[in-house]
């Protein structure tokens, strides 16, 4: 792998826009060297129109293509004892859900014996931070339910054996964010099965299959600070920036190259994956132009807008704010108890880029400030065209948080005033972020673009990574 330093000075002479870096031109398939990396088409588009996914085309997930013929799914499972990491957003156009389509053999071609679970549980009713019940039955399809949420790798491997299974489908609707665990779901699958390839489990070989999605934010653009491993969790396990920028199928042949064969319980090894890419989908295409129905992946992510702010404001997460959660506003309702008008008034001075900031009060019913009227602001989507810069919005809105209210009472409640939330002896904040970049300029009195300057090294790295993976124009 290419030392991060010598990456960074190949970026430095690089423009910021990572989608100008030509892709490379060793494109092999699954078949030939066990990447699940299909021949890709072309150079890396940036306009509008550069891609497949012009016109009126509808976007063709990997789902849907996996089911259009059961003959092809049987050539992509090998008829093998097959499980599924999905949840809710795990559907099909016409909104059946992939276990529901997939459940019959004789008509889906896949012999479907058990679902996986990720944060939020497989029919997405659990709130952040749970994953349901280790283990259930669908009433639906009687197809056992086991959640991996949170579990170790050891355990995972063992739930996907535990009915003869030799291979896993994946079919997650991320986000676009580095904090959102559901890649890392996956990561742990893919680390799972690479144990199985190095002696773990009952020694049965585990294939892992990624049936791709949109990334809803598009693929043109990465921004944010790049984890540090020193800030490894549950919300980031390796390496990426805050806004990767790329599918869950270009992510899970990143993860596979790059970092899964460094775990311990791996022994070197790397899974043996293939991609099921996506029809019609190019970067420049976030998710309303791609004809998909949107279905919330998890409770607090409504609609398309909070998807697009909680690259950003997710960030609130970290702060003694309330981001909204226990509203019909989550993500977009921001506050405190503390708070009052001349936090909004603040903030609309700032002319905050691609985002419109009204005066609200609020009380959430659930999470931060439950059963309390909170004062702050709602942040909604300004009207196209529009440079939505989620990541910006959110350091401004945390800066200037910090800067009213740190340690001095606040109208109209009174109180402490800002602080950080901590889970243990760390900063949530951090965790989420990947490092302290944030926290410590913000407590240092940096500016946000002083604060941003810090992780673009980091940042250049990263895109050039990423370009190694990208199987869309």
């Amino acid at each position: 792998m290419i030392t991060r330093f010598l990456v960074a000075v190949v970026g430095l002479c690089l423009t910021a826009a990572w989608p100008a870096l030509a892709r490379p031109s060793d494109r092999v398939d699954a078949s030939s060297a066990g990447r699940g990396i299909h021949p890709a088409a072309g150079e890396l588009g940036f306009f509008r129109g550069g891609g497949g996914g012009g016109g009126n085309s509808r976007t063709t997930t990997g789902l849907e293509r996996l089911c259009s013929s059961a003959s092809f799914a049987k050539g992509v499972t090998g008829g093998r004892p097959t499980c599924i990491l999905a949840h809710a957003a795990s559907v099909l156009p016409d909104l059946t859900h992939a276990v529901d389509a997939l459940a019959d053999a004789t008509k889906s071609g896949v012999n479907l014996v058990s679902v996986l679970a990720p944060e939020h549980g497989f029919r997405g009713a659990q709130q952040a931070g749970h994953g349901g019940k280790n283990a259930t039955v669908d009433p639906r399809t009687g197809l056992q339910v086991f959640s991996i949420y949170t579990k170790s790798y050891d355990q995972i491997l063992s739930l996907v054996q535990r009915d003869g299974c030799e291979v896993v489908l994946v079919d997650l609707q991320d986000c676009g964010a580095r904090f959102y665990t559901y890649i890392w779901s996956m990561y742990d699958v893919l680390v799972a099965a690479a144990g199985a390839r190095s002696g773990h489990g009952n020694g049965a070989p585990v294939k892992v299959v990624v049936l791709d999605r949109p990334n809803p934010l598009g693929g043109q653009r990465i921004e944010g600070p790049v984890l540090a491993e020193a800030f490894s969790s549950g919300v980031g396990k390796r390496p990426l920036s805050m806004r990767h920028g790329m599918t869950i199928g270009e992510l899970a042949n990143l993860f596979n190259e790059e970092y899964v064969g460094q775990e311990d319980y791996a022994g070197g090894s790397k899974a043996d994956l293939t991609v099921v890419q996506m029809q019609n989908w190019s970067r420049e295409m976030i998710f309303t132009d791609t004809g998909l129905p949107y279905v919330p992946p998890s409770p607090n992510l409504p609609t398309t807008d909070s998807v697009s702010l909680y690259l950003g404001l997710g960030l609130i997460e970290g702060v003694d704010l309330s981001e909204g959660r226990g509203t019909a506003l989550p993500f977009q309702l921001i506050g405190a108890p503390y708070i009052g008008w001349e936090f909004a008034d603040t903030l609309r001075g700032l002319s905050l880029p691609g985002v419109r900031i009204r005066e609200a009060y609020f009380a959430p019913v659930m999470s931060k400030y439950a059963n309390q009227t909170c004062g702050g602001v709602e942040v909604t989507v300004g009207p196209p065209p529009c440079e939505l810069d989620a990541l910006r919005v959110a350091l401004e809105v945390i800066k200037t948080a910090h800067d009213m209210f740190a340690g001095k009472a606040a109208p109209p409640a009174g109180g402490a005033g800002f602080s950080w939330v901590k889970t243990g002896s760390r900063y949530w904040i951090d965790l989420l972020t990947g490092n302290e970049m944030v926290r410590t300029g913000i407590e240092s009195g940096l500016e946000v673009d002083q604060i941003v300057a810090l992780w673009q090294k980091d940042l250049e790295w990263f895109k050039i990574l990423a370009t190694k993976y990208l199987l869309y124009t």
